[in-house]
Formats: structure tokens, sequence, C-alpha cells
């Protein structure tokens, strides 16, 4: 899946020009970790826009938890804790 997105820039050769990918798919991310490219995913985006205060947090997980994407809750915690424990 996700990883196609790698597979398709390594046969370019040229992985220099990416500075940060966009991957949720692990097999995606490990190749471009392995490439050195940097990576983050869906929660890494959303930390930063929660970081910036450009979003509620409260309101996006909500949404987020809506749909068919799984992350645990722990990491919810770890990430967005100071966000969510806020009353």
């Amino acid at each position: 899946m996700g990883g196609d997105c790698v597979r398709d820039r390594r046969g370019s050769g040229d992985d220099s020009r990416a500075g940060l990918i966009l991957i949720d798919d692990a097999e995606g991310k490990a190749e471009a970790t392995h490439r050195n490219i940097r990576v983050t995913g869906t929660l890494g985006v959303l930390r930063a826009g929660a970081d910036g205060g450009l979003i509620n947090v409260r309101e996006v997980l909500a949404r987020l938890n809506a749909t068919s994407f799984y992350t645990d809750d722990a990491l919810i915690e770890k990430l967005f804790g100071k966000w969510l424990n806020r009353e």
C-alpha cells in the first residue's frame, strides 16, 4: 500500500529531495528510514497542529476515531494527553 510510494521513488535513484514523507504504512516507513528520509504519520501531523494551536485536539481525535484509522490509546495519551487532560 503506502510502501508503493517509496518503491516508486526508489527507481529514480535520487531520494535526496525528499525532506519529509507522510506515510502510515510500516513497510514504507522502514524503507524511507533506511534511505535516511524523515518520516511522519497522521498522528505526527496532528501533533504538529496541536503544538501550533492549529487544531482542536478533542474534536480532531473524535473525528479520527469515527474512521477506520486504528491507534493505541496509550499512544494517543502520550502524544495528546496535555490537551486531553485539560478541562
